[in-house]
């Protein structure tokens, strides 16, 4: 079973992290992430979010979801070649739950389900989705809903998709990054530890921390300076 880490350092919008954690993990179940894989999962404020789409995206102004994917799978293989008891780093998801509550007005669905929407979305890109053409688009957003309407389920509710004129509004207005030569991407650097800081209150600290500030190293000296995407944003 893969391991959720959750840090919550935003006081704009209350967040609940035993739900998302949930979320997370039954998203890496069904995608098959059953080996001894990390995922840091943290609430961030606008400000911040915006310091991180204009450092790795070059975009300015806050964004909803950030995906910094770190290993490919598969995971389960990786894990049995290694033979070692290093966790294998799947990545970090970044929400923005201010940016998240103008979304839900927008398309006129509770904030909780909107949070939970950018939560898979941000999974899947670290899963290996993406959506830069119509096909893959099709692909992720089909996957999105199966994934939070079986979540729904799984809780007696039903996630309310809203939405302007019967538009989810899924996918809206995104821009990827389709530079080949950002194919990899790197965690935030020393000077804004939010993933760590995700490991530490989970009590993980030393292992986990030094496993990602080598990746990190590793993945600046090969010049791979850009997350996946920054998934849907929307103004």
């Amino acid at each position: 079973m893969a391991e959720i880490f959750f840090a919550d350092e935003q006081v704009a919008h209350p967040v609940d992290p035993t739900r998302l954690c949930d979320l997370a993990q039954r998203v890496l179940d069904a995608e098959g992430v059953t080996s001894r894989a990390e995922v840091s999962v943290l609430a961030v404020d606008e400000d911040t979010m915006a310091e991180f789409n204009l450092r790795f995206l070059g975009r300015e102004g806050p964004t909803d979801v950030l995906a910094f994917p770190i290993e490919e799978g598969p995971w389960d293989r990786q894990i049995e070649e290694s033979g070692n008891d290093y966790p294998i780093l799947l990545g970090d998801v970044l929400l923005c739950p201010m940016v998240a509550a103008h979304n839900a007005e927008t398309f006129d669905r509770p904030l909780l389900n909107e949070l939970d929407l950018l939560l898979v979305h941000g999974l899947l890109h670290l899963l290996g989705y993406d959506h830069v053409v119509d096909v893959q688009a099709e692909r992720m957003e089909g996957r999105e809903r199966e994934l939070l309407e079986n979540f729904a389920e799984s809780r007696g509710e039903t996630y309310v998709w809203g939405g302007r004129s019967g538009d989810s509004g899924l996918h809206e207005g995104i821009e990827s990054t389709d530079d080949e030569s950002s194919e990899v991407s790197v965690v935030v650097e020393d000077s804004e530890q939010a993933d760590l800081q995700a490991s530490e209150s989970k009590g993980q600290k030393s292992k986990t921390q030094k496993a990602k500030l080598k990746q990190t190293k590793k993945l600046e000296q090969e010049g791979g300076d850009h997350p996946d995407d920054s998934g849907p944003t929307r103004e």
